[in-house]
């Protein structure tokens, strides 16, 4: 009987290892808009720049998933990338290395927020004529693949104003992610 046993178990071991893991269904809804910042001048006063505001909900259709990281990166045609990285540490770790992950379960969505600030006359010189992209990361700490998805933002002149409206709800355009290997 105990042969048996081991044998399931090694059985099960060797298809666990070779099995693939579930995709994660996930449904990703993004809306980008402008908002104003306030930068310190040159003169010493405060100026207001304007900047893009991009809001990103993940929603999870599948069984549990989860990430401990979330990167939003703004991506111009030459130039280097702007990271945005959402990370949520552990309070407990006084040296705010150790990371909690965001575990969705069936039917849950949460909401991240990224935006350029300080960085988008930067990013607007490195775009030269061509859009600005926009991609989302979702992945686990030291693994490589993550869950990527990508979109070109529409120019900042032509985005509406964020303000928020009612609580809930907000002028934002709506934007289309398409996902990407990664």
């Amino acid at each position: 009987m105990k042969k048996h046993i081991w044998f399931l178990v090694l059985v099960l071991a060797i298809w666990g290892c070779f099995s693939q893991p579930v995709e994660p269904q996930l449904e990703i809804n993004g809306g980008v808009a402008k908002e104003t910042y306030d930068n310190m001048g040159w003169g010493g006063g405060l100026a207001s720049r304007l900047a893009y505001r991009v809001t990103i909900t993940v929603k999870n259709h599948g069984p549990g998933f989860f990430c401990d990281t979330v990167l939003g990166s703004f991506i111009p045609a030459n130039g280097k990338p702007l990271d945005c990285l959402s990370v949520r540490a552990d309070a407990s770790d006084p040296s705010g290395q150790k990371k909690i992950p965001w575990v969705f379960s069936e039917g849950e969505s949460l909401e991240f927020e990224f935006t350029t600030n300080g960085y988008t006359d930067m990013l607007l010189i490195d775009c030269g004529d061509q859009p600005l992209e926009f991609r989302l990361r979702l992945g686990v700490t030291g693994r490589s693949q993550a869950i990527a998805y990508t979109v070109d933002l529409p120019s900042l002149k032509s985005l509406p104003m964020f303000e928020p409206v009612n609580p809930g709800q907000q002028n934002i355009q709506p934007l289309t992610l398409q996902k990407i290997s990664s």
